[in-house]
This record gives C-alpha cells, structure tokens and sequence, in this order.
C-alpha cells in the first residue's frame, strides 16, 4: 500500500487528524481514503519488519517483547479496516512507543493525497501557540479572532489542557524521558476545535 508506510520518517500533524477523539467533529467533512484490513496489515508488518531488521535503537526502551506486543496491538487495531486519519494514529502511537525521537509519521513525507487528506482541513485556530510549562501560550493570532499574543488558551471545547496534553502523550516522538521536546510538538499546528476559553 503506498501511503503510511512507504516512508518510515513518521511527525506528529496530530491535531490535524482527529486525535482528539471525543470531541464533536468540526469543520466540512474531509473525504478520507479508506484502507482495508488486509492493506493495513500488510503495512503494519512492512513497518514491523523495517524496524526489527534495521532500527539500531528498536530496544533501547522497548523490550522485544513489548515491541511485539505493540504490533499485536496494531494488527488489532487495523483488523475491521479503517480511513486514513485513523490508521495514521494508530501507526503513530505504535512508533511513538519505540521512543526513539527519529522515528516518527511525518504527514509531510507522504505522498500529495495523503498529505492532502492529512493537512488540508477546514478546521483550524486562527492563531499559534506554543506550551510553557504545560500552559497553551498563544504566540501568534489573526487580527480578527480578538486573541492576544499572551493569552493562555485554558480549553478547547471545554477540554482543559491539561486533558489535551494527557490524550496527544502515547503520540508524541522523543528521545527516552525528552518529556520536554514531547510538549514542544503540542505547539504552533493549529487545532482542530472551533472554539476555546481563555484569559488575559
């Protein structure tokens, strides 16, 4: 299947594919390539075996047999099908728990239909905002929202942060304990909510 794992180089345009599962969908609807199970499984065990015959740090922080239980969890999750933002997820998390701040989805290393899909959605903050101290930051915003460079964003649909960093965690890439650069790939991507509360 070319697609997810054609390129093994994997990035974390997670708000920008629906990782906030729970919240209401926002924005027009985004056509989604769908993938069976048997392409799914035929990409996760590409992925599987790319990584044990070539990943120099695969056990750093991942025994064998925790590795193999993730790619059983991945079979698992990839085994009724799915569309592409959920397959990406689903491989990202499984990547994720390798550890390794190397090995990640990068939504831009794909082909043009992916990155397509992936990237662009009508369903963006018109600001940026960066995490300090587990704190949304805003840095940048259109004249027109009324937000503030400065302004702290407290939730997203009601969501608090602190939740939002709690659900995007397994999916974030970094070296072993780099919880700092785990939180710094929160930042900057636009949201995929319509709404937040904040405070000056």
């Amino acid at each position: 299947m070319k697609g997810l794992t054609g390129r093994l180089a994997i990035g974390t345009a997670l708000w920008l594919c629906g990782i906030l599962t729970g919240l209401p969908a926002l924005g027009a609807a985004v056509p989604q390539p769908q993938f069976s199970a048997a392409q799914l499984r035929e990409d996760a065990y590409v992925s599987y075996d790319a990584l044990r015959t070539l990943h120099p740090g695969l056990d750093r922080y991942l025994s064998d047999e925790d590795f193999d239980r993730r790619y059983q969890q991945l079979r698992r999750e990839y085994a009724q099908g799915a569309d592409l933002a959920t397959a990406y997820l689903s491989m990202a998390r499984f990547l994720a728990s390798i550890r390794c701040g190397h090995t990640w989805l990068n939504p831009l290393n794909q082909t043009d239909r992916v990155a397509d899909a992936l990237l662009k959605r009508p369903d963006r903050l018109p600001l940026h905002f960066s995490v300090v101290d587990r704190r949304f930051l805003v840095t940048r915003a259109m004249d027109a929202s009324g937000v503030r460079p400065g302004t702290e964003i407290l939730a997203l649909d009601g969501v608090p942060s602190a939740r939002i960093i709690e659900r995007l965690w397994p999916y974030l890439r970094a070296d072993g304990a780099s919880d700092g650069k785990r939180l710094a790939q929160i930042g900057n991507e636009g949201v995929q909510v319509r709404s937040m509360s904040t405070t000056a």
